[in-house]
């Protein structure tokens, strides 16, 4: 599963993902950054593969030291595979274990945040303290979305927070209703806008973007910067007529150019540090299987099955596919508890 999302045109339009901030953060976004990191799209894909082929838990290669993005991180992970399993199951599966959360939300939610229509200020204390009873006009759609997430044991304030938030990008965007997307994207937040000097104004040749680390994964900003170049090798009157033999070795070369630039970057995230010596960032953490254990807890959390069943299921695959090894049920259990754990979900009864 791959997000990837133009950062600019995010800014820009505020179409998608934690849209009611983006235009109070994209001023100041447009006037830290260097004006080629707007221009040019990053490549945001959601949790690339490590070198042992364990996924990496963030969209970039490093994170804030404290780890606080590795949260919002599996959160966003876990809502959009919600999504994808139910989209998956719309045609198919049918009985009460269906996975219906978006659609659900689309009713009785959907119905009384139209009715009551709140203003951006009540909106933004909803996603702060979605709990609250602040505003008498508000009660019958709090209580419609607090229904929703004791049904599908979504009920964490960050979960109604998400579904308020979504009901908003629904209103505004119908056309994300029919999609039955979230309001579920690139986190724009402090860390976004920590950006080492040492690599804003850098870049492996004039006219390419640099590399930020921290909300993009090197294998996607390598790729990107390959198609650039062989983009300007084609649409250049010298190197278009020189033969494909001949871009070809234009190409390597300047690829190990790029290749060398990135290792300049890691390495300058490795080292920075603040004004009391510690270090500013860490490299993202890897987890073995990680979108298998995501959709183990929704199977648990969401669609309400045992880890005994679900260890059934998984064993009934492996005999298919050819592998006898039993799976035991625990293995699920302590893979589930520790998705929930990591995004502050409490664990169904």
């Amino acid at each position: 599963m791959k997000d990837k999302s133009d950062l600019g045109g995010i800014l820009r339009k505020a179409e998608v993902g934690s849209h009611l901030t983006l235009q109070k953060k994209g001023t100041r976004l447009n006037h830290h950054l260097p004006v080629l990191a707007v221009v040019e799209p990053l490549s945001l894909e959601a949790g690339g593969v490590g070198i042992r082929g364990y996924q990496k838990t963030g969209w970039g290669e490093f994170e804030l030291a404290d780890r606080t993005r590795t949260i919002g991180f599996i959160r966003y992970l876990f809502l959009a595979e919600i999504r994808t399993m139910e989209r998956a199951e719309r045609s198919w599966r049918t009985g009460r274990n269906k996975l219906e959360v978006l659609k659900e939300l689309g009713n009785a939610p959907f119905t009384e945040f139209k009715k009551a229509d709140p203003s951006k200020k009540q909106l933004l204390r909803l996603l702060a303290d979605p709990h609250s009873r602040f505003e008498s006009d508000l009660l019958t759609l709090q209580e419609a979305v607090e229904n929703w997430s004791r049904r599908w044991h979504l009920d964490a304030p960050w979960c109604l927070s998400a579904a308020f938030a979504t009901l908003k990008l629904w209103k505004d965007y119908p056309k994300a209703r029919a999609l039955r997307l979230w309001d579920n994207n690139f986190p724009v937040d402090e860390a976004t806008f920590l950006l080492p000097k040492e690599v804003a104004d850098t870049a492996p040749f004039p006219g390419l973007p640099p590399f930020f680390a921290h909300v993009e994964l090197r294998t996607a900003y390598t790729r990107r910067m390959k198609e650039r170049i062989v983009r300007q090798l084609r649409l250049d009157p010298l190197t278009a007529k020189a033969g494909q033999k001949l871009q070809r070795l234009i190409l390597s070369a300047d690829m190990k150019v790029v290749k060398a630039y990135c290792d300049q970057v890691m390495n300058t995230y490795e080292h920075q540090r603040d004004e009391q010596g510690a270090l500013v960032w860490k490299p993202v953490r890897e987890r073995a299987a990680l979108r298998r254990d995501i959709k183990w807890a929704i199977e648990f959390q969401v669609r309400g099955r045992s880890a005994r069943a679900i260890a059934r299921e998984e064993e009934i695959k492996k005999n298919l596919s050819g592998d006898s090894r039993r799976l035991p049920h625990t293995t699920i259990t302590r893979n589930v508890n520790f998705i929930l754990e990591s995004i502050d979900l409490p664990k169904r009864s």
